[in-house]
């Protein structure tokens, strides 16, 4: 099982905010189960927008799972400091299963998030064929109205009106 922790914001002194937390906790309770196949990504690098300091998202996400978690060994955990945001995440995680052919696949986000993950990771895994994959988006609950309104729209601006490294991906 492949567990991917999509990365989140911390503070200047490294300190994960509430929602990336709760995806690492989220990770820590699903690997207590099957802890000897399990395979961790940590996803972030870094990203002024998200991350105000000079290491990389992933390896905070991954020093705080393992104070939660120590069963696993160093080798279960992965670190991928290329992503600094959701699209970034999809399209590298969709490259990088077709590439090393896992075939059990849990994404973590928060509730608010969701929707996009979901439709960001359903729409690139296609694309690279991983429909044969067992491939799960688990939701941690913060039920933040807020942020569930703002992600609805960025949501519908990449359906409508995609930008960026969507847009580019999505024609090429």
């Amino acid at each position: 099982m492949n567990i991917i922790v999509l990365g989140g914001i911390n503070d200047s002194k490294g300190e994960l905010n509430l929602f990336t937390k709760n995806r690492c906790k989220l990770a820590s309770f699903l690997t207590n189960e099957k802890e000897k196949e399990c395979k961790i990504h940590f996803s972030g690098g870094v990203n002024k927008k998200f991350n105000s300091t000079k290491v990389d998202h992933a390896s905070i996400c991954k020093k705080y799972f393992l104070n939660l978690n120590d069963n696993l060994s160093e080798n279960q955990l992965f670190l991928h400091k290329e992503n600094n945001n959701t699209v970034d995440e999809a399209i590298y995680f969709g490259n990088y299963f077709k590439m090393n052919d896992y075939k059990e696949i849990i994404i973590i986000t928060n509730d608010w998030h969701y929707n996009r993950v979901k439709y960001l990771f359903d729409k690139v895994f296609n694309f690279y064929e991983l429909q044969n994959y067992k491939i799960m988006h688990i939701k941690s609950s913060t039920l933040n109205s807020e942020l569930i309104k703002e992600e609805r729209e960025k949501l519908e601006q990449l359906k409508n009106k995609p930008y960026g490294k969507w847009q580019s991906w999505l024609i090429n």
